[in-house]
């Protein structure tokens, strides 16, 4: 409703309301005064904010949900480290201390920050969008 002293509010009126004036809004928008009046509909929730930092166990099992990492390559990755050669393809093609540090920050990572250099130079190198590393760390925070 546009209200002269409050501008545009939420409001919602029915037949049975305790304020007169909404009752007779209800009636003049039951009859028809404003034309068609559609049912309610809740905006969209908003996004959930995105996690500062996920626990490696979350980003491995992340990228495995999202279909990054077979089984097997998700298994190694959390025995061993091994990094799955479609990481080791994309750190290859970064300048060479980016990769570098891509590599040290795989083998040593305990938790995954978003911020990390790395998420930023697979967006950069055009691997992922911003909002794809921000969804998966929406997707992995739930893990």
């Amino acid at each position: 409703m546009n209200f002269r002293s409050l501008g545009w509010v939420a409001f919602t009126a029915t037949a049975s309301d305790t304020l007169p004036h909404a009752r007779e809004i209800w009636t003049r928008l039951a009859v028809g005064e404003a034309g068609a009046v559609a049912p309610y509909e809740a905006p969209p929730a908003p996004p959930l904010p995105v996690p500062a930092s996920i626990s490696f166990r979350q980003l491995i099992l992340g990228l495995l949900g999202s279909g990054f990492l077979t089984a097997d390559q998700a298994l190694a990755a959390a025995e061993t480290r091994a990094r799955p050669p479609q990481l080791d393809a994309i750190i290859a093609t970064l300048p060479e201390d980016a990769a570098l540090a891509a590599r040290i920050t795989w083998a040593t990572m305990f938790e995954a920050r978003r911020s990390d250099p790395l998420f930023a130079a697979l967006i950069t190198a055009g691997h992922a969008t911003a909002e794809q590393v921000d969804e998966l760390f929406r997707q992995a925070a739930r893990l």
